[in-house]
């Protein structure tokens, strides 16, 4: 005669609740790593009693010694369900728990059931198992009360998390001039309608049944085959896209042509979320829905991207127009100087620095597609010193030491044909000697940028040249003529390194010397364009 009348009880005791967390966890986009130690947490109280009211069998009923071998199996699932958790992987964890966990447990405790039934066992033998059963019982519900309310606290805490997060990328839209007041009305709503009624309820809850009862009737996204499921991230995204096509249509310059994809995937989208309302999805109803949400959004990125690219390319054409200027600036002072020597070599310098920079930099922007190219044209001709793997002319520092060679040469030619100037001829030779050194360093540079204290040295070299250009040009006060003998000397030397303009001051003693202005810097408002600025 069969006396284990608490065969059912055991299977009641393994298979308890045993599709509530699948179904509660059914959340997407779940990333809270808590929520899964929760989970795995819950699952282990059942693994554990199972484990241990499996050992008191085989300890109290030998003969069922063979029954152990579900330990190890249920302890497998356990540690690779803890390996899960741990990766934080949701997807996976789900899968395992509803697909291979619970099901191997409850098949484990309907053969352990055939086979108490089988084993004939004695009065008291029932009894005692009966005794262990009842512990067993008591210690599984604290644990799983206990793991119920924590993951309770922690699915609210999650939820409360989404809507916050939403809330942010709310804000962020309307930063940006977007009307983002259907998606605060959405997630008042969410707060409203899932997460109060749910702290509501889970504070009236008495046991781990009536816990994952109420988490199952209140989901933020999906999940709740027989509650209210809100569809949070399908909702939200809808309106969002909804909004943006609003503002691109309103208040940009994107032809309302290039939206109308992006408005009928909607338009699928926003069918399918009314025909769900707040059931669960069946039959691929959520991959249906964001597959037309990232339709929208991919259909509505090409008019964007081609909008922002033509305002780049607007802000490009400035910044070349601005070199243009520059370049024109200098060839229009040259040609208004009354005392450079050497105009030629200053507008073959200026004709090469169109050639070599502006003419390569107009057409890689009129044959650019995407922004990439844009920048990479602006990263390739710098008209100064930018460009760290590109074409770097140095225009002002070029055109500075031209002037101070041809000033040199031009001072000279005078000097040695007038009677007027005595000659230092050592300082002569520093003059030289600076000169030599200032264009050594632009040699040594040629299109790449200037090395580490190039530039200084080339500083100082050419401010050297126009200290000991007053010491090796000394003029003879009592001689006659002096006037029409300054007058002649070129009274405008070379730029300095900032680009600018020295203007020649004459002193008491009859010496030039020199002041300069700020230099000029080019650069593209409101853009990102990497330009080579004349500096």
């Amino acid at each position: 005669m069969n006396r284990w009348g608490a065969t059912a009880s055991f299977i009641a005791l393994v298979m308890l609740v045993a599709p509530a967390f699948a179904t509660s966890l059914n959340v997407s986009a779940v990333t809270n790593q808590t929520l899964l130690s929760s989970a795995l947490q819950y699952a282990e109280c059942k693994a554990n009693v199972t484990v241990e009211f499996i050992g008191q069998i085989t300890s109290t009923v030998p003969k069922l010694s063979s029954l152990s071998v579900y330990v190890s199996g249920i302890q497998s699932d356990e540690t690779a369900l803890s390996s899960l958790a741990s990766s934080g992987n949701v997807t996976s964890f789900r899968a395992y728990l509803s697909g291979t966990f619970d099901p191997e447990l409850n098949g484990a405790a309907k053969n352990i059931s055939v086979q108490l039934r089988d084993a004939n066992l004695s009065a008291n033998t029932t009894a005692q198992l009966r005794a262990s059963y009842n512990a067993d019982i008591s210690t599984y519900q604290n644990c799983s009360s206990n793991k119920a309310e924590r993951f309770a606290a922690n699915k609210v805490a999650f939820f409360n998390e989404s809507i916050s997060n939403y809330q942010q990328e709310a804000n962020k839209l309307a930063s940006n001039g977007v009307d983002t007041s259907a998606l605060n009305s959405l997630l008042q709503n969410a707060t409203i309608q899932i997460v109060t009624p749910l702290v509501t309820a889970l504070g009236q809850a008495h046991n781990a049944s009536q816990i994952y009862a109420d988490l199952a009737e209140y989901c933020l996204f999906d999940g709740c085959k027989n509650g209210t499921n809100f569809h949070l991230a399908a909702h939200f995204g809808y309106l969002k896209l909804t909004a943006e096509v609003t503002y691109l249509e309103s208040d940009k310059n994107v032809s309302n042509s290039t939206l109308v994809n992006a408005q009928a995937d909607l338009n699928n989208a926003s069918t399918i979320l009314a025909a769900v309302g707040t059931k669960a999805y069946v039959g691929g109803q959520g991959k249906e829905i964001f597959s037309n949400l990232t339709a929208a959004a991919k259909a509505m990125r090409q008019p964007v991207q081609q909008d922002a690219f033509a305002k780049l390319k607007g802000q490009a054409q400035n910044v070349i127009s601005k070199y243009k200027q520059v370049i024109g600036g200098y060839q229009a002072k040259v040609a208004a100087s009354s005392t450079i020597c050497n105009k030629s070599s200053l507008n073959q310098t200026l004709s090469q620095a169109n050639m070599q920079i502006i003419v390569p930099l107009q057409n890689a922007l009129n044959s650019s597609k995407n922004a990439s190219q844009l920048y990479n044209a602006f990263k390739s001709y710098c008209l100064a010193d930018n460009c760290p793997n590109g074409t770097n002319f140095h225009l002002g520092t070029t055109l500075q030491l031209e002037q101070a060679q041809a000033y040199f040469a031009c001072l000279s030619a005078r000097a040695n044909a007038s009677k007027y100037v005595i000659v230092n001829q050592t300082e002569l030779s520093l003059v030289k000697g600076y000169l030599s050194n200032a264009s050594a360093s632009m040699n040594a540079s040629g299109h790449g940028q200037f090395g580490p204290g190039e530039m200084n040295r080339l500083s100082i070299d050419l401010k050297g040249f126009m200290v000991s250009l007053k010491g090796s040009f000394m003029v003879n006060r009592t001689r006659a003529g002096l006037v029409n003998r300054i007058s002649v000397m070129p009274r405008v030397p070379p730029p300095p390194l900032g680009g600018g303009q020295i203007k020649p001051v004459v002193t008491p003693s009859g010496n030039s010397s020199v002041t300069a202005s700020s230099g000029l810097n080019v650069n593209a408002s409101g853009g990102r364009l990497i330009t080579g600025g004349i500096r």
